[in-house]
């Protein structure tokens, strides 16, 4: 099996790392659980869609997005919203920090764009924040 210098679970991995080291954030898994763990805020990063370019004589590019949801359940909308609403500047601060995400990726490559509101995590009401992180990948084969 081929691996890489840079990896898009890498880079999840990493933002997720980011993401939890920020103060307030309960849970930070790399990768999405089944369930929740009753810690809120949480946490959660997945690949949304992405391309690549190049190949043969040049080098594969990939270009994807990482969606990050912050999570808070919703059994008191106003405690709720109070709780969450502080998170859009310390995720993004802490994001824009590592442009290479921990070296797991090429760059950032956009700006972060973010959206609020309602949102459901295994069947649970909760609200909160998602990021959609552009980030660029060279595919360059890790010596063995």
């Amino acid at each position: 099996m081929t691996t890489y210098n840079e990896s898009l679970s890498a880079a999840i991995t990493a933002l997720q790392a980011l993401v939890a080291a920020v103060t307030g954030i309960k849970a930070a898994p790399a990768s999405p659980p089944d369930a929740p763990s009753g810690q809120w805020p949480l946490s959660i990063a997945f690949p949304s869609a992405g391309r690549f370019e190049g190949g043969g004589n040049v080098q594969l590019a990939g270009y994807h997005t990482i969606v990050v949801q912050i999570h808070y359940t919703r059994a008191d909308l106003a405690r709720a919203y109070a709780t969450i609403a502080p998170y859009l500047e310390t995720v993004v601060a802490a994001i824009a920090a590592s442009q290479t995400l921990s070296s797991t990726v090429t760059a950032i490559a956009g700006p972060v764009v973010y959206s609020f509101g309602a949102m459901t995590f295994a069947s649970v009401d909760t609200i909160g924040w998602q990021f959609d992180v552009p980030v660029k990948i060279r595919y360059t084969e890790k010596e063995t």
